[in-house]
This record gives C-alpha cells, structure tokens and sequence, in this order.
C-alpha cells in the first residue's frame, strides 16, 4: 500500500473543450489517473452538461490538473 494515493486519489481539473467554434471550460472534481505508463487518465462528466456534448463532437479536449 505504498503507492496507493497513486491509484485513488481524485484532483480538481479544468476540462477544455471546443467544436465547431464553440469553446468551454468546465471544472471537474471527478479526474482520475487510470495509467501511468501510458499517461491515461479519466474524466467523468455528466451527459447533460454542455461540455458532454462538445467532447461528443470533437476529436481531442485538454485536461490541466493542478497540485496544492
């Protein structure tokens, strides 16, 4: 259990999004990092939310995650 704040700790995140001139930023608690090596990590966000959709329709969104 040395390392396990790796595996299930959350952090707060920006999600950016943009699709066909539409652009949103939206703060979400619920990031997780799944991978290391590869870096992968998981967004959870609500379908009803306007960033659900424009993550539908694009093909990339940038997520920054800061540390206190």
């Amino acid at each position: 259990m040395k390392h396990a704040n790796r595996f299930f700790t959350t952090s707060v995140s920006l999600l950016t999004t943009a699709s066909k001139g539409k652009r949103n930023i939206m703060a979400c608690e619920w990031t997780f990092n799944v991978s290391y090596n590869p870096f992968y990590i998981a967004v959870l966000v609500n379908p009803k939310h306007y960033t659900y959709n424009l993550l539908k329709q694009s093909s990339a969104a940038l997520v920054t995650s800061g540390t206190a």
